[in-house]
């Protein structure tokens, strides 16, 4: 799978790899808080600009980026590109 943020970078990878790659690259650069904390500070943010809520569930690190990649490309935040 493969993603490309609202400023044109591309990352693929699993989730969780993409995720992180976001975590330590993109605008809200963090490398010191959990894949957790980053996504609630994420949809946090992103539920400021957008006025409407956005959820994302999932217990372990998996469940959580896969459901934030899903979240954040239904709100139009990354573009899901077509496989290859």
């Amino acid at each position: 799978m493969q993603i490309m943020t609202n400023d044109g970078r591309v990352v693929g990878g699993t989730p969780v790899q993409m995720v992180r790659t976001l975590m330590a690259t993109g605008a809200m650069r963090q490398t010191r808080i959990s894949l957790a904390e980053y996504v609630r500070a994420v949809i946090d943010r992103a539920q400021m600009f957008q006025g409407r809520p956005l959820a994302v569930t999932g217990r372990t690190d998996e469940e959580l980026a896969q459901s934030f990649i899903k979240t954040a490309v239904r709100a139009g935040l990354l573009t899901q590109l077509p496989e290859a």
